[in-house]
């Protein structure tokens, strides 16, 4: 399990279990969306980076899985394919990660809460535009928390060269909608080894802000990064989940 020795106690918010039964990390597999273009724009980075995943991950000499898949950016649809995505492989160990574009930042951004909020400063794909609704209103909770160690994994993150932060919610848009369903859907699932939501920042804007020994070190095509660092949190659930949790 993820320890972090911290215990949370804030009010109207789930966290994840810490007794977990039979999971095994060496079975596990990798789930990671992105979103297709929304809002007029001609491309999504979150599209780009899953469609740029390999199949599978080598780590100890092992093959773990990545399944990958874009979502349409509309708050029924991106959920039906989500869902029946995510079923599919909930007998065995997985990580989820689910990412989206964050057009205002710089660099990558793990999030830490889902909110039960649905409101849409723009409308989605097909023109559902929600405004300050419960996303379910039979939810008692206010927001779901990732049972992930953010501090941890974004030093880890850090030290191998991406650029990252913390970020304390998915907004309210569709990002956030499938989120908060996920968390509540499948972080108590007895093979989740942690859902997490990234929000990667324009690609230019992100080379902007590299510094010019980290641009050297990195691959220039920050597509290929977003894809990199996808993969190293898959390799960081991997070696800080214990063998049976």
């Amino acid at each position: 399990m993820f320890v972090d020795g911290k215990a949370h106690k804030q009010a109207n918010v789930t966290h994840g279990k810490t007794q977990k039964k039979n999971r095994k990390a060496s079975s596990m597999r990798i789930i990671a969306t992105g979103f297709d273009p929304f809002n007029n724009l001609t491309y999504n980075p979150s599209q780009d980076t899953v469609e740029r995943l390999p199949t599978s991950l080598e780590i100890d000499q092992k093959q773990i899985p990545v399944s990958s898949a874009v979502l349409p950016t509309c708050c029924d649809e991106a959920w039906q394919i989500l869902n029946q995505l995510v079923t599919s492989h909930v007998d065995k160990p997985f990580l989820l990660l689910l990412t989206g574009f964050a057009e205002k930042q710089d660099k990558i951004f793990l999030e830490r809460f889902a909110l039960n909020v649905r409101h849409y400063r723009i409308p989605d794909n097909n023109g559902h535009q929600h405004n300050d609704e419960y996303l379910d209103d039979k939810i008692t909770n206010e927001a779901y928390r990732t049972k992930l160690p953010l501090p941890a994994l974004e030093k880890h993150l850090s030290e191998n060269g991406f650029a990252c932060g913390i970020s304390n919610h998915a907004g309210t848009f569709i990002c956030n909608e499938l989120y908060f369903r996920s968390l509540h859907n499948w972080q108590e699932n007895p093979h989740c080894l942690g859902v997490l939501f990234v929000h990667l920042p324009p690609a230019d804007k992100y080379q902007e802000s590299l510094t010019k020994k980290e641009r050297i070190a990195k691959n220039p095509d920050s597509i290929n990064t977003y894809a990199d660092c996808l993969l190293e949190i898959g390799k960081f659930v991997y070696a800080n989940t214990s063998s049976v949790l």
